[in-house]
């Protein structure tokens, strides 16, 4: 179920289902709901043209020998393969985070597609992995692939919106979001078109969630929100 909030982020809420399918955009990447939000210890997942932080403090008491079946559950099964909506299994370690292995590979459980993550994000689009495939894009969604303007966005581009758009600014639109996200509070949610990770942080940071997604179709705002979320103070570093 898509949800906006605030008036500069899209947010997709993940609501416990067992049997749905959920897509984050509706070309390129697909994510299954997870069967139950996890509390867990603070932790940095990055991933998609996507990345996600799982921010929420664990109180269990858990056998470190023995890994949680839920938390594992929770790690290999959050992705869903974009040709046929069933589940993208991770091969090799299980789980992702922020130091995801480069040419780390997931496979989808039923046509068997591989998709290929670096060291900064995991490729969902369709073409992850080929070498002849190309795409024309509308020159407003290609001006936000270019490096110059992925810089730019946190060092005065943003800000223009509250100045021409009338926007109140991220602090206010963090507490509106809040507001309107009470229902789903430690649950899982994705900042769809999350730009650099403004508000990905602010809700990383807060606790309030299980999960947070970071989804962009721009990798070069991926590599941003990579390089801010390894700067700012207090993001979880796993």
């Amino acid at each position: 179920m898509a949800t906006v909030i605030g008036y500069a982020s899209t947010v997709f809420v993940s609501t416990p289902s067992s049997s749905s399918t959920h897509s984050t955009t509706p070309k390129f990447c697909f994510f299954k709901h997870l069967l139950k939000p996890i509390l867990r210890r603070k932790k940095l997942l990055l991933a998609s043209n996507i990345q996600a932080t799982a921010t929420a403090p664990s109180t269990d008491i858990i056998d470190i020998n023995q890994p949680d079946e839920r938390e594992l559950s929770a790690k290999t099964n959050i992705l869903a393969c974009p040709i046929c909506y069933n589940a993208v299994i991770q091969k090799g370690d299980t789980g992702l985070t922020i130091e995801t292995k480069p040419r780390s590979s997931f496979e989808c459980s039923t046509c068997k597609k591989s998709y290929y993550s670096n060291e900064i994000y995991l490729d969902l689009t369709v073409a992850s992995g080929a070498k002849d495939y190309t795409e024309s894009t509308p020159p407003s969604i290609e001006i936000f692939r270019t490096p110059l303007v992925s810089f730019l966005y946190e060092r005065g581009w943003r800000q223009s919106f509250s100045l021409w758009g009338g926007f109140p600014g991220p602090d206010k639109e963090f507490e509106l979001a809040k507001d309107y996200l009470k229902p789903v509070l430690g649950g899982n949610i994705i900042d769809a078109s999350c730009a650099s990770g403004l508000f990905t942080r602010l809700f990383s940071k807060s606790g309030l969630f299980s999960l947070v997604v970071a989804l962009d179709f721009s990798e070069s705002m991926l590599r941003q929100c990579h390089e801010f979320n390894k700067q700012e103070e207090g993001m979880p570093k796993e």
